[in-house]
């Protein structure tokens, strides 16, 4: 459930349709909302980490490359 309190994270881009979703989903329960300039998963997994993400929608691509990124992996919470 997405509030006041939660932090998204928007890989997509936001002329798209997940990304414009995911951006005015956030915008509309007044949650955090960060933007990424890229989908490198360096940026994802630096993005969780400096502002606390709590909800992200990566596109299965998206989510195949990053766990592909050995960097990526060792970072992820345990």
């Amino acid at each position: 459930r997405v509030t006041e309190d939660s932090t998204l994270l928007v890989v997509s881009p936001v002329f798209h349709a997940a990304g414009m979703g995911w951006l005015f989903l956030g915008t509309y329960h007044r949650a955090h909302v960060v933007l990424l300039p890229d989908a490198d998963p360096r940026f994802i997994i630096d993005a969780v980490g400096r502002y606390g993400v709590t909800d992200a929608l990566l596109v299965p691509t998206l989510l195949r490359i990053a766990l592909d990124d050995p960097d990526f992996v060792a970072a992820a919470p345990t």
